[in-house]
């Protein structure tokens, strides 16, 4: 499990903030809909939540340690739009 962790914190470490943004917002809503019931824990493997969990956490660590460079954003902007709502104005 450490290793894997560690990965993910390599991988969530390179993300650019946009990225990083919209998979926290999917992981997100992947955990908020894991169920606890004994099927969903068969079918899926007691592996399966604790991962997506674990992942969350470092996504989470990650945006705080970046602080003030994350903005929220939807996920149904496209990424050009992101980019040019957020690029300093030449005004």
């Amino acid at each position: 499990m450490e290793m894997t962790a560690a990965r993910m914190k390599a991988d969530l470490a390179d993300l650019d903030n946009f990225t990083l943004a919209t998979t926290y917002m999917r992981v997100r809503r992947i955990v908020d809909h894991l169920h606890e019931c004994e099927d969903c824990r068969k079918s899926r493997g007691p592996e399966h939540h604790a991962l997506a969990v674990l992942h969350l956490g470092l996504i989470e660590q990650e945006i705080e340690a970046r602080g003030e460079e994350i903005v929220t954003i939807q996920t149904s902007r496209p990424k050009a739009r992101y980019v040019h709502a957020t690029a300093p104005s030449i005004n």
